[in-house]
């Protein structure tokens, strides 16, 4: 089986900046070679970085922002590897959020880059997956979406890696899409980001069907150079797959294969399977909040649920948890402030629950406690004193931060949709009655 070193695959013309550049400047050069991320000099005191789209918005969020320096608005570091190491070596340097590697000789002095598309395109048609189709991975995804009326700097929040994208959905069907390209361009133009996305969204969007198999649409991607693809079912949404992901599924495949000579690669083996299970906890982890996501929430539901059946004789409880008044936190001290309110939330739930607990990010300012072996009226008064801690927590901005709680206990033979209705219901009545209250859901 091959490895291609990084020299045999690395991009040599790479295209940088130096920290003092301007943001306006820097975003003019980005659009001028078409670049989603760019590479920033290193400086006295740090290395390598990258300026990426995540920054841009992050920084472009208040006004008067395009004067500032990147040093300034502040970039990431830029991981590096040697030249001769191979693809399967630096693998694991690709963590989260990151797309490109530096690709440095002896010297340590930048020879080139190496992006997860050159990964793509370096990985041997053999060892990919052939038969499996993307429709069957799908229980993993989870879609980022919206409205066509919904603002832009609402739709761009949700853009939290270089390889994401927001699906425009109207009425269930596909819309448009806008994608981290799209948010180089908004800034570039100084566009009002209160206007609504169908305004600057891309359509017609592409898409492909879920019968067609992983090889096909690494095929695909490498053909069009995408970031990802979307994949819809008789017009509808299905799901949207990033090139990372593929990556990930063909390397997952590799471990399958080399395990067979375990004699003569059992070294490699071990560090493959160390990835597999880091890219499994983070499928499972809210890239915001480092707690369980909604994908693990699901699926850990689903297995006590499962254990309740069987035995007939154990209570479950879901408690869905809603931030009071979340807009007007981000329209007064804007999404940074309003994302460290969501993170410190995060801990207060996991310093105040039990260890078979589990706390998660349902989604935007909603979270979800599963409470195993715990009756409503135990979940409900639980609440109530969760609901006091937070009230009583100092956030770190001005206003004071509540929130509303909906209780509701399994009951035999529930559908997961059904408790998630009536926990949302009992959520509604807590909000309706006044907010910073607890709300406890009914047995129909």
């Amino acid at each position: 089986m091959f490895f291609p070193t990084l020299e045999q695959i690395a991009t040599r013309v790479v295209i940088s900046t130096q920290a003092e550049a301007s943001v306006a400047d820097t975003v003019t050069l980005m659009l001028a070679h078409d670049l989603r991320d760019i590479i920033v000099e290193p400086t006295e005191i740090r290395d390598y970085g990258i300026f990426t789209v995540s920054n841009l918005i992050d920084g472009g969020r208040g006004k008067g922002q395009e004067n500032l320096t990147l040093g300034q608005i502040g970039y990431d570091p830029l991981p590096c590897a040697r030249r001769h190491e191979n693809v399967l070596q630096v693998f694991p340097k690709l963590r989260r959020g990151q797309e490109y590697l530096g690709v440095v000789d002896d010297n340590g002095e930048l020879w080139g880059i190496v992006s997860y598309t050159d990964i793509v395109a370096s990985i041997d048609p053999q060892v990919l997956i052939e038969r499996q189709s993307v429709g069957e991975i799908f229980h993993k995804i989870i879609i980022k979406s919206a409205t066509p009326n919904q603002p832009l700097i609402d739709v761009l929040a949700q853009l939290d890696t270089i390889d994401d994208a927001v699906i425009i959905l109207e009425e269930g069907r596909i819309a448009g899409i806008l994608t981290t390209k799209d948010a180089i361009r908004l800034f570039d133009r100084g566009i009002d980001l209160d206007r609504p996305v169908s305004s600057e969204m891309s359509s017609p969007v592409e898409t492909i069907g879920k019968e067609v198999t992983i090889k096909e649409a690494l095929d695909f991607i490498r053909n069009r150079r995408y970031k990802r693809i979307v994949v819809e079912d008789e017009g509808k949404l299905l799901g949207v797959i990033t090139q990372r992901e593929l990556v990930s599924i063909a390397y997952n495949r590799w471990v399958d294969l080399l395990r067979s000579h375990a004699k003569q690669l059992q070294e490699i083996v071990g560090m493959l399977e160390e990835k597999s299970a880091e890219l499994e906890v983070l499928a499972t982890t809210d890239n915001l909040t480092g707690i369980a996501n909604r994908t693990k929430l699901q699926h850990a539901l689903t297995q006590e649920i499962s254990r309740i059946r069987r035995y007939a004789t154990e209570s479950l409880c879901v408690v869905l948890i809603d931030v009071d008044r979340f807009k007007r936190i981000n329209d007064l001290y804007g999404h940074l402030e309003g994302d460290r309110v969501l993170k410190q939330l995060a801990r207060l739930l996991e310093e105040n629950t039990r260890e078979t607990d589990l706390a998660g990010r349902w989604g935007g300012e909603e979270f979800m406690l599963l409470l195993p072996l715990t009756p409503l009226e135990h979940a409900t008064r639980f609440s109530e004193r969760l609901r006091k801690t937070i009230a009583e927590t100092a956030f770190k901005v001005q206003d004071p931060i509540t929130v509303s709680l909906g209780v509701a206990q399994y009951q035999p033979d529930e559908s997961l949709e059904h408790l998630f209705q009536r926990a949302d219901e009992a959520l509604y009545r807590a909000k309706e009655g006044g907010r910073n209250r607890v709300e406890a859901a009914d047995g129909d």
